[in-house]
């Protein structure tokens, strides 16, 4: 597991490439994974490059992939290597990351609204959905726990535009439709995010 500090500067530089893409991006302090400020504007609005850089003004940040219609983009949140493999082997994309305890997948957004959920179960396995009105820790972030957001090596995400992504799967929203909706509203996403850590 990768567990070497990410330079301020590249972390901003990614961030700055995906918000060129068209991929909202939102700051979450260094080494947490909730935003502390608001950020319900960047669901329905890219931030500027300059309000960008300035969450790195002042040293090291971490920040946030915004999914949903606006990124164009949803991703799956598999909490664990089981999960994590099932969903690699089912629903496989080129823009993976590795995150503290699985992987975040990332998908082109199918349209229409894709609701966003936690804990949700895909043939015994706990997938978190993070779409409309969700976020996913942006690649090169710190955990708290020193684990770094990495993107593998042989699948670089510039080797993939976010419009040649996998369609989100269909089967994901099937489930979706049989689960109970749960309050995921940005702030109770961040008391989700706060109590993973």
């Amino acid at each position: 597991m990768n567990t070497r500090n990410p330079e301020p500067q590249p972390v901003r530089d990614v961030a700055l490439k995906l918000l060129a893409k068209g991929i909202s991006v939102i700051p979450i302090p260094y080494r947490e994974k909730a935003s502390r400020r608001s950020w319900k504007r960047y669901q329905t609005e890219l931030a500027t490059e300059e309000q960008v850089r300035s969450w790195w003004a002042n040293g090291p940040s971490n920040y946030g992939i915004v999914t949903g219609s606006l990124s164009g983009i949803v991703a799956i949140d598999a909490d664990s290597a089981e999960a994590a493999e099932y969903v690699e082997k089912t629903f496989p994309t080129p823009w993976t990351v590795r995150t503290a305890k699985g992987k975040h997948f990332v998908y082109s957004h199918p349209r229409g609204h894709v609701q966003t959920k936690a804990g949700l179960n895909v043939n015994g396995f706990k997938l978190d959905v993070r779409a409309d009105g969700g976020y996913i820790v942006g690649p090169f972030s710190l955990h708290p726990n020193g684990v770094v957001y990495a993107i593998p090596a042989d699948k670089p995400w510039t080797a993939c535009r976010k419009e040649d992504l996998p369609l989100f799967p269909a089967e994901i929203p099937r489930a979706l439709e049989k689960s109970p909706k749960a309050d995921l509203t940005p702030g109770r996403l961040n008391d989700i995010a706060r109590a993973k850590k």
